[in-house]
């Protein structure tokens, strides 16, 4: 029975007595596999050089056209289980068609399109100890996760219904200013930045942002879609 081998390049070699080791054939084939060694190595660099390329060049057609790009998170990004999530999404939204119902579901991405539908509405919450808030995201403490990312929120508090009125406190310059810094969604947009969640928006300890905004949206998953509750 007669052995088989294979070459570097997955080629049979048939194993004979004319095969025996002489020193000129163990020389051959340490070359042999010396260059097969450099061939994979000049391949490898070759398609590492062909992606980097590709990436930069993404990257630099993103920035162009003013669209941040999280290159990391791409990578990592499950495109089957977001078609089965929209599948999901579409059979519900034909089911409650048929039944007449209007159903508000949310987007399985976050948005670069900001809008607070809770100040355009003109919104106010009141906690249970009568605190006043502008929003279902500061009306108390939690977190809220997305593709990995975790944001601390602390509440956001304009005053106590127990000390002023509801109307009076709507009105003041305060809250009047918060509403307008809102609206003029002057925002990064968290979910794909290259740092985020940064210490600027990561913890509840909110004072500004990176566009220096002193309002704490840019990260909130009602702003960019996700969520829809209470909207």
């Amino acid at each position: 029975m007669q052995e088989v081998r294979f070459e570097a390049f997955g080629e049979p070699v048939k194993y004979n007595e004319a095969c025996v080791a002489t020193p000129q054939r163990l020389i051959s084939s340490r070359v042999m596999l010396a260059g097969t060694g450099l061939f994979w190595s000049l391949v490898v660099v070759i398609v590492a050089a062909r992606a980097i390329y590709f990436v930069r060049s993404m990257i630099a057609d993103a920035t162009a056209r003013n669209v941040s790009l999280k290159v990391a998170e791409l990578l990592r990004f499950d495109e089957r289980r977001l078609q089965d999530v929209e599948e999901s999404f579409g059979s519900a939204k034909a089911v409650a068609q048929e039944l007449g119902v209007d159903l508000q579901l949310p987007n399985t991405v976050p948005t670069q399109v900001r809008r607070c539908e809770f100040i355009e509405d003109g919104s106010a919450f009141v906690s249970w100890d009568g605190d006043l808030h502008p929003c279902y995201f500061l009306w108390h403490r939690f977190q809220c996760h997305l593709a990995g990312l975790v944001k601390g929120v602390q509440p956001w508090t304009f005053g106590n219904v127990a000390n002023r009125g509801i109307l009076d406190t709507w009105n003041a310059d305060e809250w009047r200013s918060f509403r307008g810094d809102v609206t003029a969604y002057d925002f990064p947009f968290c979910y794909d930045c290259n740092l985020a969640m940064c210490d600027y928006v990561a913890d509840g300890d909110f004072e500004q942002d990176c566009h220096i905004s002193k309002v704490p949206c840019a990260a909130c998953l009602w702003f960019t879609g996700p969520f829809q509750c209470l909207r």
